[in-house]
């Protein structure tokens, strides 16, 4: 006689991540990290100051306001000159995400440079993302975090005031404004150290204005032993100290910077001045720049004109409508939105910010405007048109329903794919459109 044996179903063990809210559940962000693990979010109440010096502790979770955009100017976490105000040093991810704060009066952490220097140094004013152990001690590498939407200003340290990245950190940072940090030594916006590999630390729509630098200079954004620095549509001006060398990049022993979409202004030296050590050339095209002096292979689109700001003096980096900045980026790997959100259109403006257009003229110098834009489901133009294509990036017709009334056209893009198209009125404009 068989035996029947039990049917046993097995199933997986899944956990679902939390969320858990700062005041109503945790008093502060520190005791709601202490208690989230990997996956969790820390929603954090916006229009709020919280004294607190954060460390991530190894976890990959979300800290961030409810609307990281607007909430960055509003929701401050003060360090109170006691540390870095936060720290991501355990070996946390790209996955480890901080998103929608203003962070300020911070001084830094003592980083271990026994094996180097007979001494200790303060890093990281803003954020410091390290090892747990430093460069001699252990083969341990560093930590990666993704930084958006914040504003990193009024912090200090000996190197890298604003934001310091030691030991095969690779952060991304992106959508970030780092203004008015200082250092003592080198990097008073943003520091890169000991990359030692191919991973690069990304720079994406991100501002460093008005940082001071130190006794070596390296005002701007340092780039040191063997590290490599992607920057794309970023925006670096007036940064400055007693000693010049490096207003807005300071690179040496085997460090690179790769440039596209950028503008730099208030410079009185050379764009990347190079301390020495292992020779290696970065790469610049398609960016506005006074000079592009220093280790830099210099591509064919480069602006030497001033940038025309709407009001430098007054930290105002956006474009006026005559920059010649405008729509003179390259798409190729440019992000869909700028530091304020915006889409870009077109071809990308160069900087951080893209200009806002309230209207595009035809060519009877009508305005036309283009909305929703991004779209989702209905894209609408104030114009009855009699010509309205829809392409993607490699000029191909999308194929769409298109309904034309007598004062404007409306687009069904409802079955189109999420992504970029262009919108040819006409034949006598293209408009970038960003489909959700």
């Amino acid at each position: 006689m068989k035996k029947i044996l039990p049917l046993v179903l097995l199933f997986p063990f899944c956990t679902q991540a939390a969320t858990l809210n700062v005041p109503a559940q945790y008093t502060t962000i520190q005791s709601a990290i202490n208690a989230a693990a990997t996956g969790d979010t820390v929603l954090v109440a916006p229009s709020n100051m919280y004294v607190e010096n954060l460390d991530f502790m190894g976890k990959d979770v979300v800290v961030r306001t409810p609307n990281p955009v607007t909430d960055r100017f509003t929701t401050i976490i003060d360090g109170n000159q006691s540390g870095s105000v936060v720290k991501f040093i355990s070996n946390e991810s790209n996955a480890a995400k901080l998103e929608g704060f203003t962070l300020r009066n911070g001084t830094g952490t003592v980083r271990d440079w026994g094996y180097y220097l007979i001494q200790t140094v303060l890093s990281g004013g803003g954020i410091l993302c390290d090892s747990p152990i430093a460069f001699g001690g252990s083969n341990i590498w560093g930590s990666s975090p993704t930084l958006s939407y914040l504003i990193v200003e009024n912090n200090s340290a000996r190197m890298g005031g604003g934001i310091a990245a030691w030991k095969g950190s690779y952060p991304i940072i992106e959508n970030t404004i780092v203004r008015n940090n200082s250092c003592t030594e080198m990097g008073g916006g943003i520091s890169v150290f000991e990359g030692f590999g191919a991973t690069a630390t990304i720079l994406r729509n991100v501002e460093v204005s008005g940082n001071e630098g130190g006794s070596l200079g390296g005002s701007g954004i340092v780039c040191n032993y063997s590290s490599t620095i992607n920057m794309m549509n970023c925006t670096v001006a007036d940064n400055s100290a007693a000693v010049t060398n490096g207003e807005a990049l300071f690179r040496a022993n085997g460090s690179v910077f790769n440039i596209l979409n950028c503008i730099f202004s208030g410079i009185t030296s050379d764009l990347l001045y190079d301390q020495g050590g292992l020779v290696a050339t970065g790469s610049i095209d398609f960016s506005n720049a006074p000079n592009t002096n220093g280790l830099l292979s210099v591509g064919a689109n480069i602006i030497t004109a001033s940038p025309q700001f709407v009001n430098a003096g007054a930290g105002n980096y956006h474009l006026t409508p005559q920059s010649p900045c405008i729509n003179a980026g390259t798409v190729t790997g440019a992000p869909l939105i700028d530091l304020d959100g915006n889409p870009r259109n077109g071809n990308p403006d160069m900087g951080a910010y893209e200009a806002l257009n309230t209207g595009i003229e035809d060519v009877d110098g009508n305005p036309i405007a283009i909305y929703p834009n991004p779209s989702t489901n209905f894209l609408t133009i104030n114009k009855q048109c009699n010509k309205c294509i829809l392409t993607d990036a490699s000029g191909k017709i999308i194929d769409c329903k298109i309904t034309t009334h007598s004062k404007k056209t409306i687009l069904d893009v409802t079955e189109v794919n999420s992504g970029i198209y262009f919108l040819n009125v006409n034949d006598a404009f293209f408009v970038k459109v960003l489909k959700l």
